[in-house]
Protein backbone atom coordinates (compact mmCIF):
# COMPACT_ATOMS: atom_id res chain seq x y z
CA UNK A 1 0.00 0.00 0.00
CA UNK A 2 1.38 3.30 -1.07
CA UNK A 3 1.34 5.82 1.39
CA UNK A 4 0.71 9.30 0.54
CA UNK A 5 3.54 11.90 0.61
CA UNK A 6 2.79 15.29 3.20
CA UNK A 7 2.79 17.17 -0.16
CA UNK A 8 0.02 15.04 -1.78
CA UNK A 9 -2.24 15.59 0.84
CA UNK A 10 -1.68 19.14 1.35
CA UNK A 11 -2.06 19.34 -2.30
CA UNK A 12 -5.61 17.66 -2.19
CA UNK A 13 -6.55 19.59 1.05
CA UNK A 14 -6.09 22.98 -0.61
CA UNK A 15 -7.62 21.34 -4.02
CA UNK A 16 -10.66 20.57 -1.86
CA UNK A 17 -10.97 24.25 -0.16
CA UNK A 18 -10.59 25.51 -3.51
CA UNK A 19 -13.48 23.75 -4.46
CA UNK A 20 -15.76 24.11 -1.48
CA UNK A 21 -14.81 28.05 -2.01
CA UNK A 22 -15.89 28.56 -5.74
CA UNK A 23 -18.94 26.34 -4.79
CA UNK A 24 -19.65 28.85 -1.64
CA UNK A 25 -18.84 32.11 -3.93
CA UNK A 26 -20.81 30.90 -7.14
CA UNK A 27 -23.44 30.12 -4.80
CA UNK A 28 -23.34 33.48 -3.33
CA UNK A 29 -22.88 35.45 -6.45
CA UNK A 30 -25.92 34.03 -7.71
CA UNK A 31 -27.91 35.19 -4.37
CA UNK A 32 -26.59 38.42 -5.15
CA UNK A 33 -27.35 38.55 -9.07
CA UNK A 34 -31.00 37.03 -8.12
CA UNK A 35 -31.13 39.90 -5.91
CA UNK A 36 -30.21 42.65 -7.98
CA UNK A 37 -32.49 41.27 -10.80
CA UNK A 38 -35.50 42.12 -8.40
CA UNK A 39 -34.14 45.47 -6.99
CA UNK A 40 -34.17 46.06 -11.03
CA UNK A 41 -37.53 44.39 -12.03
CA UNK A 42 -38.68 46.46 -8.47
CA UNK A 43 -37.06 49.75 -9.88
CA UNK A 44 -37.81 49.45 -13.48
CA UNK A 45 -42.12 50.55 -13.42
CA UNK A 46 -40.59 53.58 -11.20
CA UNK A 47 -38.00 54.47 -13.97
CA UNK A 48 -40.47 53.69 -17.09
CA UNK A 49 -42.64 56.12 -15.28
CA UNK A 50 -40.24 59.23 -14.96
CA UNK A 51 -39.16 58.95 -18.21
CA UNK A 52 -43.01 58.98 -18.95
CA UNK A 53 -42.92 62.27 -17.13
CA UNK A 54 -39.83 63.65 -18.62
CA UNK A 55 -41.08 62.41 -22.34
CA UNK A 56 -44.86 63.78 -21.44
CA UNK A 57 -43.57 67.44 -19.89
CA UNK A 58 -39.80 67.68 -21.27
CA UNK A 59 -38.99 69.73 -18.08
CA UNK A 60 -35.55 69.36 -18.01
CA UNK A 61 -35.65 71.33 -21.53
CA UNK A 62 -33.89 74.74 -21.28
CA UNK A 63 -33.84 76.76 -24.16
CA UNK A 64 -30.41 78.70 -22.65
CA UNK A 65 -28.69 75.38 -22.31
CA UNK A 66 -29.70 74.31 -25.70
CA UNK A 67 -28.47 77.52 -27.02
CA UNK A 68 -25.36 77.19 -24.76
CA UNK A 69 -25.54 80.43 -23.63
CA UNK A 70 -25.58 80.12 -19.84
CA UNK A 71 -22.06 81.74 -19.27
CA UNK A 72 -21.92 83.67 -22.32
CA UNK A 73 -21.43 87.38 -20.74
CA UNK A 74 -22.38 89.89 -23.84
CA UNK A 75 -25.83 87.54 -24.33
CA UNK A 76 -26.81 87.51 -20.63
CA UNK A 77 -26.38 91.55 -21.18
CA UNK A 78 -28.03 91.56 -24.72
CA UNK A 79 -31.10 89.86 -22.90
CA UNK A 80 -31.33 91.72 -19.76
CA UNK A 81 -31.56 95.10 -22.39
CA UNK A 82 -34.18 94.00 -23.89
CA UNK A 83 -36.27 93.05 -21.29
CA UNK A 84 -35.61 96.79 -19.68
CA UNK A 85 -36.55 98.40 -22.61
CA UNK A 86 -40.34 99.30 -22.79
CA UNK A 87 -40.57 99.85 -26.75
CA UNK A 88 -39.06 96.23 -27.53
CA UNK A 89 -41.02 93.52 -28.55
CA UNK A 90 -41.85 91.64 -25.17
CA UNK A 91 -45.16 93.30 -25.36
CA UNK A 92 -44.85 94.10 -21.95
CA UNK A 93 -43.89 97.49 -21.59
CA UNK A 94 -42.36 99.05 -18.34
CA UNK A 95 -43.37 96.16 -16.78
CA UNK A 96 -39.59 94.21 -16.26
CA UNK A 97 -37.99 98.10 -16.02
CA UNK A 98 -40.10 98.97 -12.63
CA UNK A 99 -39.19 95.98 -11.10
CA UNK A 100 -36.05 96.39 -11.97
CA UNK A 101 -35.38 99.87 -10.76
CA UNK A 102 -37.29 98.83 -7.77
CA UNK A 103 -34.89 96.40 -7.20
CA UNK A 104 -31.68 98.54 -7.39
CA UNK A 105 -33.24 101.97 -6.00
CA UNK A 106 -34.83 99.82 -2.95
CA UNK A 107 -37.24 102.35 -2.57
CA UNK A 108 -38.42 102.20 -6.00
CA UNK A 109 -39.05 106.12 -6.98
CA UNK A 110 -42.18 106.74 -8.09
CA UNK A 111 -41.44 110.02 -9.77
CA UNK A 112 -38.82 108.09 -12.50
CA UNK A 113 -40.45 108.61 -15.76
CA UNK A 114 -39.95 105.45 -16.75
CA UNK A 115 -42.08 106.10 -19.95
CA UNK A 116 -39.56 108.18 -21.56
CA UNK A 117 -37.17 105.61 -20.78
CA UNK A 118 -34.36 104.85 -23.41
CA UNK A 119 -32.13 101.54 -23.11
CA UNK A 120 -29.10 101.45 -24.78
CA UNK A 121 -26.62 98.29 -24.99
CA UNK A 122 -22.74 98.62 -25.46
CA UNK A 123 -22.32 102.30 -24.58
CA UNK A 124 -19.10 103.93 -25.98
CA UNK A 125 -18.38 106.23 -23.20
CA UNK A 126 -15.09 107.85 -24.39
CA UNK A 127 -11.79 107.34 -23.29
CA UNK A 128 -13.27 105.55 -20.20
CA UNK A 129 -14.45 102.24 -22.40
CA UNK A 130 -17.79 100.92 -23.38
CA UNK A 131 -20.40 100.29 -20.83
CA UNK A 132 -22.39 96.91 -20.82
CA UNK A 133 -25.88 98.49 -20.17
CA UNK A 134 -27.18 102.08 -19.95
CA UNK A 135 -30.68 103.38 -18.97
CA UNK A 136 -31.32 106.85 -19.18
CA UNK A 137 -34.84 108.14 -17.69
CA UNK A 138 -35.25 112.23 -17.15
CA UNK A 139 -32.94 113.18 -14.56
CA UNK A 140 -31.22 110.39 -13.95
CA UNK A 141 -28.66 107.85 -15.56
CA UNK A 142 -28.48 104.30 -14.94
CA UNK A 143 -25.21 102.24 -15.66
CA UNK A 144 -24.90 98.30 -15.47
CA UNK A 145 -21.85 96.35 -15.73
CA UNK A 146 -22.28 92.77 -16.59
CA UNK A 147 -19.60 90.54 -15.15
CA UNK A 148 -19.83 86.81 -15.49
CA UNK A 149 -16.46 84.98 -15.70
CA UNK A 150 -14.28 87.68 -17.12
CA UNK A 151 -12.53 89.51 -14.70
CA UNK A 152 -12.04 93.82 -14.58
CA UNK A 153 -10.07 95.82 -16.25
CA UNK A 154 -7.57 98.05 -15.20
CA UNK A 155 -9.37 100.64 -12.89
CA UNK A 156 -12.92 100.08 -14.87
CA UNK A 157 -15.20 100.42 -12.43
CA UNK A 158 -13.81 103.90 -10.98
CA UNK A 159 -13.02 104.91 -15.39
CA UNK A 160 -16.99 104.48 -14.94
CA UNK A 161 -17.94 106.15 -12.17
CA UNK A 162 -16.02 109.56 -13.65
CA UNK A 163 -18.10 108.72 -16.81
CA UNK A 164 -21.40 109.13 -15.07
CA UNK A 165 -19.52 112.10 -12.72
CA UNK A 166 -19.68 113.99 -15.91
CA UNK A 167 -23.71 113.13 -16.61
CA UNK A 168 -26.20 115.78 -15.65
CA UNK A 169 -28.80 114.48 -12.89
CA UNK A 170 -28.57 112.09 -10.80
CA UNK A 171 -26.72 108.56 -11.36
CA UNK A 172 -26.50 105.14 -10.13
CA UNK A 173 -23.58 102.29 -11.25
CA UNK A 174 -24.63 99.08 -10.97
CA UNK A 175 -22.10 96.20 -10.82
CA UNK A 176 -24.32 92.75 -11.76
CA UNK A 177 -21.90 89.71 -11.08
CA UNK A 178 -23.01 85.80 -9.80
CA UNK A 179 -22.40 86.82 -6.24
CA UNK A 180 -22.73 90.29 -6.32
CA UNK A 181 -19.33 91.31 -5.16
CA UNK A 182 -17.92 94.53 -4.72
CA UNK A 183 -15.89 95.89 -7.86
CA UNK A 184 -12.07 95.53 -6.72
CA UNK A 185 -10.87 97.91 -9.67
CA UNK A 186 -11.75 100.98 -7.46
CA UNK A 187 -10.74 102.49 -4.73
CA UNK A 188 -13.39 101.77 -1.93
CA UNK A 189 -15.22 105.09 -1.72
CA UNK A 190 -16.01 104.78 -5.34
CA UNK A 191 -16.76 100.50 -4.75
CA UNK A 192 -19.11 101.42 -1.61
CA UNK A 193 -20.75 103.88 -3.88
CA UNK A 194 -21.83 101.03 -6.27
CA UNK A 195 -25.49 98.82 -6.41
CA UNK A 196 -23.81 95.38 -6.16
CA UNK A 197 -26.55 92.84 -7.76
CA UNK A 198 -25.70 89.27 -7.50
CA UNK A 199 -27.47 86.94 -10.50
CA UNK A 200 -29.31 85.88 -7.14
CA UNK A 201 -31.05 89.27 -6.64
CA UNK A 202 -31.47 89.47 -10.57
CA UNK A 203 -33.52 86.20 -10.24
CA UNK A 204 -35.92 87.36 -7.75
CA UNK A 205 -36.48 90.74 -9.41
CA UNK A 206 -37.46 89.05 -12.79
CA UNK A 207 -39.58 86.39 -11.15
CA UNK A 208 -41.41 89.03 -9.24
CA UNK A 209 -42.03 91.03 -12.87
CA UNK A 210 -44.29 87.73 -13.91
CA UNK A 211 -46.19 86.61 -11.17
CA UNK A 212 -49.21 88.37 -12.30
CA UNK A 213 -48.72 87.61 -16.37
CA UNK A 214 -50.87 85.25 -18.28
CA UNK A 215 -49.74 82.04 -19.10
CA UNK A 216 -47.84 82.77 -22.19
CA UNK A 217 -44.49 81.58 -24.45
CA UNK A 218 -42.66 85.00 -22.86
CA UNK A 219 -43.71 83.68 -18.82
CA UNK A 220 -42.63 80.22 -19.71
CA UNK A 221 -38.81 81.44 -20.89
CA UNK A 222 -38.68 83.69 -18.40
CA UNK A 223 -39.38 81.35 -15.89
CA UNK A 224 -36.44 79.14 -17.46
CA UNK A 225 -34.25 82.31 -17.60
CA UNK A 226 -34.59 82.82 -13.94
CA UNK A 227 -33.47 79.44 -13.08
CA UNK A 228 -30.21 80.08 -15.24
CA UNK A 229 -29.82 83.14 -13.29
CA UNK A 230 -30.36 81.08 -9.45
CA UNK A 231 -27.64 78.32 -10.93
CA UNK A 232 -24.88 80.67 -11.75
CA UNK A 233 -25.75 82.45 -8.87
CA UNK A 234 -25.53 78.85 -6.71
CA UNK A 235 -21.95 78.08 -8.71
CA UNK A 236 -20.13 80.60 -7.34
CA UNK A 237 -21.13 79.44 -3.76
CA UNK A 238 -24.68 81.89 -3.94
CA UNK A 239 -27.37 81.03 -1.84
CA UNK A 240 -30.62 80.53 -3.23
CA UNK A 241 -34.23 82.12 -1.77
CA UNK A 242 -35.70 78.21 -2.80
CA UNK A 243 -39.64 79.92 -2.17
CA UNK A 244 -38.87 82.48 -4.82
CA UNK A 245 -37.29 79.58 -7.18
CA UNK A 246 -39.63 79.30 -10.22
CA UNK A 247 -42.06 76.39 -10.92
CA UNK A 248 -40.79 75.63 -14.23
CA UNK A 249 -37.80 73.49 -13.23
CA UNK A 250 -34.35 75.09 -13.84
CA UNK A 251 -32.47 71.75 -15.70
CA UNK A 252 -30.96 70.70 -12.73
Amino acid sequence: MTRSSPENVSLDRIARLLEGYVGLAFTARRREVVGFDRLLRGFRPHWEALQADRCRDAFRFNVFDALAVRDKEVLHSRFLAYLLDPGERHDQGERFLRRFLQGVLEEGDPRLGTTQAVVQREVPVGDWGQLDICIWLPGHVIAIENKVHALEGDNQIGRYHGWLASQRGEKTLVFLTPRGDRPVSAPDGIAAECKCLSYGDLADILWASIQDMGENALKYIMGQYVGVCRDLHRSYGGEVNEQRSPSVPDGS
